[in-house]
């Protein structure tokens, strides 16, 4: 919740970056639910979602988990994570391949 007010208060509220890093969470589901289709109804998820595990005890993977690092991540350093991985990552490492959308192949 430092870096994710919105989380204040839930079970991911005290969860470090370090165990959504490693996937010792507590158990956050591999995906959403099919009925979660913007970051309101991500929002609303991670503020119901209640551990399996005990945080830092099982290590367990998880696409939400560590999208919520990326989410944090982003809001720790104050951009949006796509540019950022961009700028910061991809163009570093010389990586002209890879992207975060899609390139327009129409020009």
């Amino acid at each position: 919740s430092l870096h994710l007010p919105h989380l204040a208060g839930s079970a991911l509220g005290n969860v470090t970056l370090e165990q959504l890093a490693t996937y010792t969470a507590g158990g956050p589901p591999l995906q959403f639910p099919d009925a979660v289709t913007t970051w309101g109804g991500a929002w609303e998820f991670y503020q119901d979602w209640m551990p399996s595990t005990a945080p830092g005890s099982v290590r367990l993977y998880s696409n939400t988990s560590i999208g919520l690092l990326g989410a944090a991540t982003a809001a720790a350093l104050d951009g949006d994570f796509s540019v950022l991985m961009e700028e910061r990552v991809f163009e570093p490492l010389g990586l002209s391949h890879s992207f975060m959308q899609w390139p327009d192949q129409t020009g």
